[in-house]
Parts: C-alpha cells; sequence; structure tokens
C-alpha cells in the first residue's frame, strides 16, 4: 500500500484538518447567513473526522497488518452522524416550507429511503 511509504501522508491530512479549522474560523467572521454557516460547519466537521479515521486508517494499517476494522466501525458510525443530521435538516427545510414539488432530487431521495428502511429494519426490529 502506498500510504505505508509516504509519511507525509498523515502530515498532511493534519494540516488539511487545520486549514478547515481556519476557514471555518474565517468564515464565522464574514457575512454569511446562519443557516449557510451552519451548513458549511458540518460539512467541515465531516471533512476532519474523515481526515481523522484516514490518519487512524494508516496507524492501525502498519500496526495490524491490513486490518483496522475499528476504522470502519468509526466511518460508519460517522455516516450515520452525518445521516441523522442531515435528515433532521430536511425535516426542518420541509416544515419551514423550504421543500416543494420542485425541489430536484425529491422522488429519488424517497425510493432510497424507502430502500434505507428495509434494510435498517433489520437491526431494529426483533427477530420474526
Amino acid at each position: 500500500m502506498e500510504s505505508k511509504s509516504d509519511p507525509t501522508l498523515t502530515q498532511r491530512l493534519r494540516q488539511a484538518s487545520g486549514d478547515l479549522r481556519q476557514l471555518e474560523e474565517e468564515i464565522k467572521t464574514g457575512m454569511v447567513d446562519v443557516r449557510v454557516l451552519v451548513e458549511f460547519r458540518e460539512a467541515m466537521n465531516h471533512a476532519r473526522q474523515t481526515a481523522y479515521a484516514i490518519e487512524k486508517w494508516i496507524h492501525e494499517d502498519k500496526k495490524a497488518g491490513g486490518k483496522p476494522y475499528q476504522v470502519i466501525e468509526m466511518v460508519v458510525s460517522e455516516r450515520m452522524r452525518v445521516l441523522k443530521q442531515l435528515s433532521h435538516d430536511l425535516i426542518n427545510d420541509i416544515d419551514n416550507g423550504d421543500l416543494s414539488y420542485e425541489t430536484q432530487g425529491t422522488a429519488e431521495l424517497y425510493a432510497l429511503v424507502r430502500s434505507l428502511e428495509e434494510r435498517l429494519s433489520r437491526f431494529v426490529k426483533g427477530p420474526g
């Protein structure tokens, strides 16, 4: 794997994460609508979490010989966190009237949510 021979990758990930934090701080001081700022902040948080997962993957890969199961679990947990947050945001958008029949992607999202519901039901419903 290429990352084993590239010790600067971890440094670059840390630098990128720091740059994202700094960019977020600079945007806070500007004239940006609060909803847009919250959206940006959430995207930056996701990017930092993903960068951390990659750093951890590299570390675990070197230590465990390429079987970083904890990192996969961390990535899935981050996806769940992001999806829950986006779902709450979308509910608020619907309740506030920001979503309409003309909003692109609504039908596709509905189909995906139904498919996701079917698959998730295995994990939240009891047997039988």
